[in-house]
């Protein structure tokens, strides 16, 4: 019975350093998944975060590259244009503003003349050809003016304004080249999106 009983507090003790084993082995396991789950939501944070900046950077991005452009485009525009010159219809309209003002001062000439001759027989009063004289005069400043303003459509652009037109391009190119140059922003927040 000594043996029996020897046996059955052996297997007794057997069973019980089996249960602590297992015990001890369930809060090993229990811990390690406790420490995996905290570890795994801090990698979910962190790929959200790279997320995040991930659309932020390509979006400031391409916005910046989106605006360089129109600024290049806009500037290119400026400068055809500035090269161009005149349209015809333009040249046509400063023609056209020289031959009535031609016409105008014709027409106010004879006037004065006509009332120089009236005054020196007396018909018409100093004051009536000396508003005729204003007016020859105004017509003859008129045809100046229409003269000069066909001059400048018929010159074009002026070789300053060529230069800060092409000035103009030049800065958007590189603008827009500084802009492109940005796009390895987008690489990196791309790559930190993939590591996390």
């Amino acid at each position: 019975e000594q043996e029996s009983a020897a046996m059955v507090r052996s297997a007794q003790a057997r069973y019980n350093q089996a249960g602590v084993n297992v015990k001890l082995t369930d809060e090993s396991t229990l811990s390690a998944i406790r420490q995996a789950q905290t570890g795994m939501g801090a990698a979910q944070q962190q790929l959200e975060k790279s997320r995040t900046n991930y659309d932020l950077t390509k979006s400031q991005v391409e916005s910046t590259i989106a605006s360089a452009q129109t600024s290049l485009d806009s500037a290119k525009a400026s400068l055809a244009d500035i090269q161009a010159g005149a349209r015809s219809q333009e040249l046509a309209q400063a023609q056209a503003g020289v031959d009535a003002a031609q016409t105008a001062l014709r027409l106010a000439e004879s006037t004065y003349k006509r009332q120089q001759q009236l005054l020196a027989a007396g018909a018409i009063s100093a004051q009536q050809a000396d508003a005729a004289r204003t007016d020859y005069e105004s017509a003859q400043a008129r045809l100046t003016q229409a003269q000069q303003a066909l001059s400048l459509a018929q010159a074009g652009a002026r070789t300053g304004q060529i230069q800060v037109a092409q000035l103009a391009v030049q800065q958007a190119q590189q603008q827009l080249q500084l802009a492109e140059s940005r796009r390895d922003q987008i690489y990196v927040a791309q790559r930190d999106v993939n590591s996390a």
